[in-house]
């Protein structure tokens, strides 16, 4: 899900991420260079109650979003990210908060906005939309209704699994917003029905510091890693592994694949002449130009 959608569906659940690379091998894509990506944070988008039933079915076409950005394509503050790490959490406010002087405001500067502004996500006293809505600090200045962080902690202790499509999410009926993200039980999953079954040996994550609050989902990644036999790291299984099969990987264009309006022609680049070669050129690491 993104911004460009109008109903709630989950970010990477566990169909959808079979779906995606299942439609690159039909296109021809060799199984062993598929990277299957694991995201480190969840999505959140503001929803629409009054046109439609989010509160009885918060997931899917009867849960419908308000317009996630400007006319212009540019982001509106509507929806977002967040987070597992220490500063997706509420800190714990200081008790001798002085009143800002310069503008500047929230946990980074020490200091808190003057009566009626709002201290935005950049440390800066306001009172729009961008200083006082989803990313407003908490305690340093007014909000206007549950920040994004307050309402991701009600995510994280209520949400809900979804055992049929493989992802969590849940819906704050307080700040009207719905959350999209995975737990490591999804990631597991992930491992037997896209890793497996699939025969793809290559697995990433986005990224590193984001999962730093208790790396629960890196723990995931690296035991589904030595249990499926992509990495010998500490715990690999040596004589499990020489037993193990892979799917037969096949290279060959599915011809259905050909009658459809996305071949392998709508994915590439136009064709133009290069122009003249550079003074220089920039070398990799294998001695190629870049």
């Amino acid at each position: 899900m993104n911004r460009r959608d109008n109903t709630t569906k989950h970010h990477t659940d566990l169909v959808g991420s079979k779906q995606s690379i299942q439609r690159y091998l039909d296109l021809g894509l060799p199984p062993a260079k598929a990277t299957l990506g694991f995201a480190f944070y969840a999505k959140y988008f503001t929803v629409d109650p009054a046109a439609s039933d989010c509160a009885k079915r918060p997931l899917g076409k009867h849960c419908r979003t308000v317009a996630l950005e400007n006319a212009d394509g540019s982001d509106n503050g509507l929806s977002g990210a967040l987070t597992f790490e220490p500063s997706s959490e509420p800190g714990v406010l200081p008790t001798n908060l002085t009143a800002s002087a310069d503008g500047t405001c929230g946990a980074a500067a020490g200091t808190k906005c003057g009566e009626g502004f709002c201290c935005s996500s950049g440390g800066w006293c306001g009172s729009t939309e961008a200083h006082c809505g989803l990313s407003c600090q908490a305690g340093y200045g007014k909000c206007n209704g549950l920040t994004a962080i307050q309402s991701w902690q009600n995510a994280l202790t209520n949400g809900v699994s979804d055992t049929k499509r493989g992802g969590h999410y849940y819906f704050d009926r307080n700040a009207s917003l719905f959350w999209t993200w995975d737990e490591p039980e999804h990631i597991s999953k992930k491992f037997v029905d896209v890793v497996d079954a699939l025969g793809v040996p290559n697995v990433m994550a986005w990224s590193l510091s984001e999962d730093s609050l208790d790396w629960r989902h890196l723990l995931a990644i690296q035991q589904g890693v030595k249990k499926h036999c992509l990495s010998e790291i500490d715990g690999f299984n040596a004589a499990a592994c020489t037993a193990k099969t892979t799917p037969r990987e096949t290279y060959a264009v599915k011809p259905s694949v050909l009658t459809t309006r996305d071949t392998p022609a709508h994915y590439a680049a136009p064709i133009e002449p290069r122009g003249a070669a550079a003074g220089f050129a920039e070398v990799n690491a294998h001695g190629h130009s870049i």
